[in-house]
């Protein structure tokens, strides 16, 4: 089951569909309600039913607890095979890097290297495979159509099955998402990909707005 959308959770009216746009219907405007800083909230808050509603700092508190428990129970659980926890988070930090881009695996492999940990290919695949049976991943597929002239190798793109995950793995907050707004533009492409049914472009709206106008006075404009 996937965590809540916005429009699911009552954060959103539903007001703009994505759907919609991308079935060529027409474009509706309208003004969100929320602020960056509440957009970056609810990123790193996602749609866990347990979070909905709660005091800010618990409702934070559940896609940590969440990804911990993937990392030292679910991931071994899900078949029986027993994989090793830091393994399992160091994945999961390399696949939140690469959020709403096209990685390749072996992107992966070399990131989690850095850490100074060994993992081979068919060990990492499983690891992957493993976190694709308990429905933590969900990458955007591409199926070429044979005769176009786009490289096959093009890969898909990495997101968890909410953004949630993603900084919870990273181990941010919404203060860090709104110190760095490219890590922030990632996550929030993947928090409308993971509300795909009926996600609310009003708060892309704001999203855009306040963005553009944060990075406009970084640079002193």
């Amino acid at each position: 089951m996937r965590p809540r959308s916005l429009l699911e959770s009552g954060e959103s009216s539903g007001g703009v569909s994505l759907r919609s746009l991308f079935d060529g219907g027409p474009v509706a405007i309208a003004r969100s309600r929320l602020a960056l800083g509440d957009v970056a909230f609810l990123t790193c808050r996602g749609g866990w039913p347990k979070a909905v509603g709660q005091p800010k700092e618990l409702a934070l508190q559940q896609a940590p607890d969440y990804v911990d428990a993937v990392v030292e129970f679910d991931i071994s659980r899900v078949d029986g095979v027993r994989r090793d926890p830091e393994r399992v988070c160091m994945l999961m930090r390399s696949y939140a890097r690469m959020t709403a881009s096209q990685g390749s695996y072996e992107t992966m492999l070399r990131d989690v290297a850095k850490s100074g940990l060994s993992f081979g290919r068919t060990s990492f695949l499983e690891y992957v495979a493993a976190l694709k049976r308990l429905f933590v991943t969900d990458d955007l597929g591409w199926n070429p159509n044979l005769c176009a002239k786009e490289d096959i190798r093009t890969f898909p793109t990495r997101h968890f099955v909410g953004p949630s995950i993603a900084t919870a793995a990273l181990g941010a907050g919404p203060g860090d998402l709104m110190g760095d707004l490219n890590t922030f533009g990632l996550v929030f492409e993947s928090l409308c990909v993971s509300s795909q049914s009926e996600c609310d472009v009003k708060i892309c709206v704001a999203f855009a707005s306040e963005a553009s106008y944060d990075s406009s006075r970084m640079r002193g404009g």
